[in-house]
């Protein structure tokens, strides 16, 4: 399974028919507007590596997208961090 969180540049002004392409993906799983350089986040969860690629490409042809960028995450576990 691979698990990735996808930043998305848009063309301006942000179009919301982009959130209802994004929205028909069954493999992602959440999306968040933002604010600043990137216009949305994504979280895609797909069952093998092609998969990943199909939605990728999928995405990157999605009408006044501009750009992406994609963080795969390599491990899930839980970091732990100690306060001083």
């Amino acid at each position: 399974m691979i698990t990735a969180l996808v930043l998305i540049n848009c063309h301006f002004p942000f179009d919301k028919q982009i959130l209802e392409k994004l929205k028909s993906f069954s493999e992602i799983t959440n999306i968040y507007r933002t604010q600043g350089v990137y216009d949305l986040i994504v979280k895609i969860t797909s069952s093998s590596e092609e998969e990943f690629r199909e939605v990728m490409t999928e995405i990157s042809r999605v009408n006044k997208v501009n750009s992406t960028v994609t963080l795969t995450i390599v491990e899930k576990q839980k970091l732990i961090v100690q306060a001083n």
